[in-house]
């Protein structure tokens, strides 16, 4: 550690993974930490820390379990990007502290009740929030006009956040929205994604992976599908990318090609990525006609990509 400290005025990017007693004898580099820029701690136990509190280019802090906020000293109102774990009322306590955030992931504890007790948290700046675990009281008491990217990734958990992340949307212009399900049972429903996407005019991409995709069932997909006939507004009509994660179980391939062609009309759709899922083992191969239907995609302009396991499938049509 002294040889260590001789160098603190030159810290850029520190992680600490420490005893506390060796974290203290860093306590030297206090007040001499000018050029550091990112931190990460990981602490067994809590303990007042102030050694970097006074680190005036300090931006990025990545805490992965909140401790009470007297214990960690850093310049919360600099940075803008933050990581932090604990319970729903400690990781909002720390938002409150930081209202220069632009990006944030948190990971809400959700082993225990929470009691909705929070006042709403104004993060004016913040446009990406990445969320592993139940988002309910999270997305219920954000304030962040200028988000754009909300990234969800759910465990083995019951989804129970629609009308706290309808709200959200109200009040925000979101151009990327990220789901993960690692449950079969625990996703939102296709008619939950449907809400999602008439609140979200401005989304440019979508991403529906793990176990929320089973979500997109045939009456998911006739509606996401564009028609020219249909008096229903055109969903998410600024839609560039999407990418799914596919297992035959979970929903129709060929009939979400056919939704996806019917959305190149609008001249908007770019790119689509289909990640194949490998269920018990068994390889799941597309058959010539679905195969036949995305090289037809591809053909008429759509930068398709199909992974396979570690492997993408090579669409171009083969030269007889």
């Amino acid at each position: 550690m002294q040889v260590f400290l001789l160098h603190c005025e030159r810290w850029y990017e520190v992680s600490l993974s420490l005893p506390l007693p060796v974290i203290r004898a860093l306590s030297p580099a206090r007040h001499r930490l000018l050029k550091l820029q990112k931190l990460r701690m990981d602490l067994s136990a809590p303990h007042v820390i102030d050694i970097f509190e006074h680190a005036p280019q300090l931006r990025s802090f990545y805490l992965p379990s909140a401790f009470p906020l007297p214990m960690i000293k850093v310049p919360w109102e600099q940075l803008q990007y933050c990581h932090i774990g604990g319970f729903v009322g400690e990781c909002l306590e720390l938002l409150r502290l930081t209202p220069n955030l632009e990006e944030c992931s948190v990971m809400p504890s959700w082993r225990f009740p929470q009691l909705d007790t929070h006042n709403p948290v104004q993060v004016s700046r913040l446009r990406t929030i990445t969320i592993y675990g139940d988002p309910t009281h999270i997305l219920d008491k954000l304030v962040a006009p200028e988000l754009h990217k909300i990234f969800i990734t759910l465990p083995d958990i019951p989804w129970v956040a629609t009308a706290q992340l309808m709200s959200l949307l109200s009040r925000c212009s979101l151009r990327t929205l990220f789901f993960f399900s690692a449950g079969d049972k625990f996703h939102p429903s296709g008619n939950d994604l449907i809400q999602f996407l008439r609140a979200s005019p401005t989304l440019l991409e979508l991403h529906i992976l793990g176990c929320a995709s089973l979500a997109m069932n045939e009456w998911f997909l006739a509606l996401f599908a564009y028609s020219k006939h249909s008096d229903t507004l055109h969903l998410v009509p600024m839609l560039h990318t999407m990418k799914v994660q596919y297992t035959p179980k979970w929903f129709g391939i060929l009939e979400f090609t056919n939704a996806v062609r019917s959305r190149m009309v609008s001249d908007t759709l770019k790119r689509v990525e289909i990640l194949c899922v490998r269920a018990d083992g068994v390889s799941e191969s597309f058959d010539s006609t679905t195969l036949s239907r995305l090289r037809q995609l591809q053909g008429d302009g759509l930068n398709v990509h199909v992974i396979d396991g570690e492997k993408e499938i090579i669409l171009t049509p083969c030269i007889s």
